[in-house]
């Protein structure tokens, strides 16, 4: 299988900043505790390969549909999870871009990973806002953008889209991994034309 894009793999990133879109939109109880991981489990091989190469790991994501800043909403659960997977201690930021982020960034040392509070709180994520994607890179000093969840590959949104203009982006480990499963499934049964997931047709074509 031969994957037509860069992935993290093919960039020299050793002690750089990176930021990691994931797919940390995951169901909660009504204690709001995460009842399925199994996204933050696929975003590990990314974090695990970029924390060995001395990197400092930025994850972003978004949850669910609040209005505003609504705390229910708040990545800090999954955050939690994956300290716990990563037996690593890590660090919350209860923001998305600004000084806070910036300082939280700048203070953290290689080889560790902090998570940013839910993209969806600032309006400039859903409308693809190029000023919120800029301010994404500058405020955390990121130096590449890997995209390592597959369910978000088509969408029009700041994190997903917009950002590409403002950083070097490539694709994470999970990506590749989806890709080459469903593709492997599209040559074994020969459905490609009656396949309907989301982003196929952006890794396809």
């Amino acid at each position: 299988m031969v994957f037509h894009k860069k992935t993290v793999r093919d960039i020299p990133l050793d002690n750089l900043t990176v930021l990691v879109r994931t797919n940390y939109d995951l169901p909660l109880n009504k204690q709001g505790e995460l009842v399925d991981d199994f996204w933050i489990k696929s975003s590990l091989p990314t974090i695990e390969y970029l924390l060995d190469r001395g990197c400092k790991v930025v994850v972003i994501s978004h949850f669910g549909k609040p209005n505003g800043n609504d705390k229910n909403y708040s990545l800090e659960p999954a955050a939690a999870r994956l300290a716990t997977l990563l037996k690593k201690d890590i660090r919350f930021v209860s923001g998305v871009v600004g000084d806070g982020v910036f300082q939280a960034v700048k203070r953290a040392p290689c080889k560790s990973v902090i998570v940013l509070e839910n993209l969806r709180f600032h309006s400039g994520e859903e409308s693809n806002s190029d000023d919120f994607a800029r301010q994404l890179v500058s405020s955390t000093g990121a130096r590449y953008f890997i995209q390592d969840g597959f369910g978000l590959v088509h969408k029009k949104s700041a994190s997903t889209d917009a950002i590409a203009a403002f950083v070097p982006s490539v694709a994470g480990i999970s990506v590749v991994d989806d890709y080459s499963s469903i593709l492997k499934a599209i040559n074994l049964i020969g459905l490609k034309n009656k396949i309907n997931l989301p982003g196929i047709d952006v890794l396809l074509d």
